[in-house]
């Protein structure tokens, strides 16, 4: 089976990647690559693989290519590339905000409860925003 590459790129890039779906044609074999700008350890791309494979995307694998370069093969059977960005930007979001948080847990130790504080203010704030949006 041969693999198509549908798009690369950086992180900031993948908003766009929705836009190459209805090139996709089904059943095709398809790879991203991603250049991060921070390395992202083997565990990480497990986990982000079993999130897309919860997810239900077929013959998903992620592979840590080049660190921090992610490659994430992927069978077209549905328009995956919007739950493919996602949850790489989940993943991403989670990876900065643990890096962040430990940072600063080493810097200064006292501020960690009021980042933790603003970090679940602003998440409520945004949920509150978009349910009001949807209804």
């Amino acid at each position: 089976m041969d693999w198509q590459l549908v798009a690369e790129g950086t992180a900031t890039s993948l908003i766009n990647l929705p836009q190459y779906e209805e090139d996709l044609p089904e059943g095709s074999y398809n790879m991203l690559e991603l250049a991060l700008s921070l390395p992202v350890t083997d565990g990480v791309a497990q986990e982000l693989e079993d999130a897309l494979k919860d997810a239900g995307v077929m013959d998903v694998k992620v592979v840590n290519f080049q660190n921090p370069h992610l490659q994430i093969y992927f069978t077209k059977g549905f328009p995956w590339l919007a739950i493919i960005v996602a949850l790489v930007l989940a993943a991403a979001i989670l990876i900065i905000s643990w890096r962040l948080l430990t940072y600063i847990g080493s810097v200064a130790p006292w501020a960690v409860p009021w980042v933790l504080l603003a970090g679940i203010a602003a998440v409520t704030v945004v949920g509150v925003c978009l349910v009001r949006r949807a209804t």
